[in-house]
C-alpha cells in the first residue's frame, strides 16, 4: 500500500516463490485484499528463485532484462515520490512535455533501483552503472532522522494495534497509508447512545448452566431484560426461579427447523439480532462477575480477543460475548463477509473469528476490543479451576467456562457467585484461589 500511495506506479509486480496459506498466517488475507482491490497489481511466480537470489546478492538484473524499482519484502516506502523515482530511473520518453513524460510514460526505464533492508546484504555493488542500491535504515535509525530517508526496514511483524495510537513518525506514516490520516484511530463512541443492557442467550435447551448464567447476568451484570432464544419454553424449577428476579426474563421461540445449530448459522443469527435490536449476546457458559458500565456501553461494538498473545499470527475475535448498538457499523460490514464465508461448510469457528478480526484491521474505529471483558477457566467433570496466572483476572467482567466433559453434569450453588461450592455431588467451581 505504501508503494501504491506514495510512489503511485503504473504497475506493481509481486515476485514470489510461495504465497502464504490463509490458515497459517493472516498476511494471506491482506494479499487477497490486494488482489481484489489493486488493479495494477500482478503476481509473478518465480519457482527457480533466481530473481530472489540475485536480489539478495545485490546483483544487477541485466541478465533477466528487467528494469525498474525492486523493493525488498520487509521494506516500507516513506519518502520516495513518483517524480523522484522517474528521475532516478532515467526514463526514455518521446514526449517534449516533461510533465506528461513523468506522469504518464509507459516507456521502459533505462535503470534499476534496488531498495532493500540494510540487513539483507552488507555488500554494495557499484560495478553495474545502470544499478543503484538504496539501503533502508532500521526503525531506530529512521526515528532519529526520518525525513532524510526514502524507506524504512521492518524486521518484525507490525499489528494494527501497534499503530492506532502514538506520535512516532513511522506510526503516523502507517496510519496515513492504511487509513488515510495520521491522526490516532479512536473507536466510535457516544455517551448519548448507549448499548442497551439487554441480554440474549441462544441455545436449544434450557439447562442448569443456562440458569446460572442468566442469574449472574441479572444479579451481578445488572441486566434488566434477558431474552432466552430456544426451541422449547423452559418448564423447570430453575426457570421459575428466574421469574422471581428483579428483571424481565423472556422466552423467544425459534422455529424448530430453522434453529441455528451450525456455527455459521448461530453466529449469523446473533449478528442480525444485535444489528436490529442492540444489546449483548452471550453464551450459557458465561458467568458475569461485574456490572456493565456506561464507559463500556458508549462504544458502537465491543468484543475481545480469544488469545491476545497469538495476535502476531492472526488475531481471533471472541464471540462468547458480543455487545453492539442497534445499527452497529462493525456488524454491517461483518454480516456480508460472514455470509460469503459461510458458503464453505468446511469453515470452522476459528475461520469466522479470523475473518472478523481482519475486518477490525481494515476498520478499527468500528470495534472496541476490551481487554478486560472476560477470561477462561477449564472445567472437567468435577471442578472448574482458575489459577492466578493472570494478574488482571479480578478486573474482568465475566468468566467463560471451558468444558472438557459434558456440562450437563455440572451442579453448584448459584447463590454464591464469585466462589461456587458443591451442593451434593461433590462438584465445585472455583473462580478464586483458596
Amino acid at each position: 500500500m505504501a508503494i501504491l500511495k506514495i510512489i503511485q506506479p503504473d504497475e506493481i509486480i509481486f515476485h514470489y516463490v510461495r504465497l502464504p496459506i490463509k490458515r497459517e498466517h493472516n498476511s494471506a488475507t491482506w494479499i487477497e485484499d490486494l488482489q481484489r482491490e489493486v488493479t495494477i497489481l500482478t503476481f509473478e511466480p518465480k519457482p527457480d528463485v533466481q530473481l530472489c537470489q540475485q536480489f539478495y546478492a545485490d546483483r544487477s538484473f541485466t541478465d533477466t532484462h528487467i528494469s525498474g524499482l525492486f523493493i525488498d519484502h520487509n521494506v516500507v516506502i516513506s519518502n520516495l515520490t513518483r517524480e523522484h523515482a522517474v528521475d532516478k530511473l532515467k526514463y526514455t520518453c518521446n514526449s517534449h512535455d516533461e510533465y506528461t513524460c513523468n506522469k504518464h510514460s509507459r516507456n521502459p526505464p533505462n535503470k534499476q533501483i534496488i531498495i532493500k533492508a540494510s540487513q539483507t546484504s552488507k555488500k554494495q555493488n557499484n560495478h553495474y552503472s545502470n544499478t543503484e542500491v538504496i539501503n533502508c535504515p532500521t526503525l531506530e535509525e529512521f526515528y532519529r532522522s526520518w525525513n532524510s530517508f526514502s524507506c524504512v526496514e521492518i524486521m518484525k511483524n507490525i499489528n494494527v494495534d501497534d499503530i492506532l495510537y502514538g506520535d512516532a513518525h513511522f506510526v503516523k506514516l502507517a496510519r496515513s497509508i492504511l487509513y488515510g490520516s495520521e491522526k490516532p484511530v479512536e473507536p466510535i463512541s457516544s455517551i448519548d447512545n448507549l448499548i442497551p443492557v439487554n441480554g440474549h442467550v441462544i441455545t436449544e435447551r434450557f439447562s442448569f448452566l443456562t440458569y446460572v448464567s442468566i442469574y449472574s447476568a441479572v444479579k451481578i451484570g445488572g441486566f434488566k431484560f434477558i431474552f432466552f432464544h430456544g426451541k422449547y419454553k423452559p418448564t423447570s424449577q430453575f426457570w421459575d426461579k428466574l421469574q422471581t428476579l428483579d428483571a424481565q426474563i423472556v422466552f423467544v421461540a425459534v422455529d424448530f427447523e430453522q434453529f441455528p445449530t451450525s456455527t455459521h448459522s448461530l453466529l449469523q443469527y446473533s449478528f442480525y439480532l444485535l444489528l436490529q435490536y442492540g444489546g449483548v449476546v452471550f453464551r450459557e457458559n458465561v458467568i458475569w462477575l461485574k456490572p456493565l458500565t456506561i464507559e463500556i456501553r458508549k462504544y458502537d461494538t465491543v468484543a475481545s480477543l480469544m488469545n491476545p498473545t497469538e495476535i502476531s499470527t492472526g488475531g481471533r475475535i471472541n464471540f462468547n460475548i458480543l455487545m453492539a448498538k442497534t445499527g452497529s457499523k462493525f456488524l454491517q460490514g461483518l454480516i456480508p463477509l460472514h455470509q460469503q464465508l459461510s458458503r464453505d461448510y468446511s469453515k470452522t469457528e476459528t475461520d469466522f473469528a479470523l475473518n472478523a478480526y481482519h475486518l477490525y484491521e481494515q476498520q478499527p474505529s468500528t470495534l472496541f476490543l476490551f481487554e478486560d471483558l472476560m477470561y477462561t477457566v477449564n472445567c472437567d467433570q468435577k471442578e472448574c479451576f482458575s489459577k492466578r496466572d493472570n494478574p488482571r483476572q479480578n478486573d474482568k467482567l465475566a468468566v467463560f467456562l471451558q468444558f472438557s466433559a459434558s456440562k450437563t453434569q455440572l451442579n453448584f450453588n448459584a447463590e454464591h457467585l464469585g466462589q461456587f461450592r458443591q451442593l451434593d455431588s461433590g462438584i465445585n467451581i472455583i473462580l478464586n484461589d483458596v
